[in-house]
């Protein structure tokens, strides 16, 4: 049993996000009926990690991260009456699956947008991903909408340009 605890995120925690984080690109799309706008090697894009908008479980030991929650905050827009919160990654290094990481930066998420004051949290989980979807299940998320989407290039297709 691995030893791990949560805290905010900061941005010196970056480079192992971007480790993290590329080892989940690889699992998408090789899973099964996966469809992912990143290739591999494709940076994380910086917004998506604003200083103190996430929490990442570490060990205590070393300090190493095995997993992270990116979460973005909104104020009121004429689609949204209230604040609401994004969450636009959580990943769990695939070691460290299994013991409670990925339930436990889905409840701070949600804990850091109710102090936020948002009204909703909402999140974008791969059909083919069922260990996601029973995550946020079990954490009281339900499906409000479904996303769409053509694939026209495979994954590790560069776009021809002219």
């Amino acid at each position: 049993m691995l030893d791990w605890r949560i805290r905010a995120g900061r941005d010196f925690d970056w480079p192992q996000l971007q480790v993290l984080a590329e080892g989940a690109v690889e699992e998408a799309i090789s899973r099964e009926g996966s469809m992912t706008l990143r290739r591999p090697g494709m940076p994380l894009p910086e917004d998506l990690w604003p200083p103190r908008s996430g929490y990442v479980a570490f060990r205590p030991v070393d300090g190493g991260l095995v997993g992270f929650v990116a979460v973005q905050f909104f104020e009121p827009t004429p689609h949204h009456s209230g604040r609401h919160a994004d969450i636009s990654l959580i990943v769990v290094a695939a070691e460290a699956r299994g013991q409670g990481i990925g339930t436990a930066l889905l409840q701070y998420a949600v804990e850091g947008a109710k102090r936020w004051g948002a009204a909703t949290v909402k999140l974008d989980v791969d059909e083919g991903n069922l260990a996601a979807r029973k995550l946020y299940e079990r954490a009281g998320f339900a499906t409000i909408s479904r996303l769409m989407g053509l694939q026209l290039l495979e994954p590790q297709q560069e776009p021809r340009t002219r």
